[in-house]
C-alpha cells in the first residue's frame, strides 16, 4: 500500500495561520527589498502598532541601504484592480503618512516630548 505524499506532510499552525494572514507577499516583498540593497538591510515583517488610540500595521518595515523603507503589500490574486481598489489602497497609504507625521518629536535630552 502506497502513502499519498500529501497525507505524509502537514504545515506546522503557526505556518498555516501566518499563509492564511497574507504573509506569502509580505516574504516576497521582503526578498526584493533584500535583493535591491548593497550596503545593508534589515526588515521587520508585520509590524502591528496603536497610535492615538488606533490600531493599525506596516507590512514591511525596513532600512535598506541606510533609507527607511515601508510597505504594503496586497495579493490581487483573483480581485479588480480598477479605481476602487487604487484608491482604497491610496487612503491606507494616506491614513498611515498622517499617523507618523504625528508622531512624538524628539526633544534635547533625546526622549520624546510628553
Amino acid at each position: 500500500m502506497q502513502t499519498d505524499p500529501r497525507d505524509a506532510y502537514a504545515l506546522a499552525d503557526p505556518i498555516r495561520l501566518a499563509i492564511s494572514e497574507g504573509i506569502l507577499p509580505v516574504v516576497l516583498a521582503g526578498e526584493v527589498l533584500r535583493k535591491l540593497s548593497n550596503e545593508g538591510f534589515l526588515w521587520l515583517p508585520g509590524v502591528k502598532y496603536e497610535r492615538q488610540g488606533v490600531l493599525a500595521d506596516i507590512d514591511v518595515l525596513a532600512c535598506c541601504d541606510g533609507h527607511l523603507v515601508l510597505l504594503e503589500c496586497k495579493d490581487l490574486e483573483g480581485k479588480g484592480t480598477g479605481d476602487g481598489t487604487w484608491r482604497q489602497l491610496f487612503e491606507q497609504f494616506t491614513r498611515t503618512r498622517r499617523r507618523s507625521r504625528n508622531r512624538r518629536r524628539p526633544t534635547s535630552s533625546g526622549r520624546g516630548a510628553r
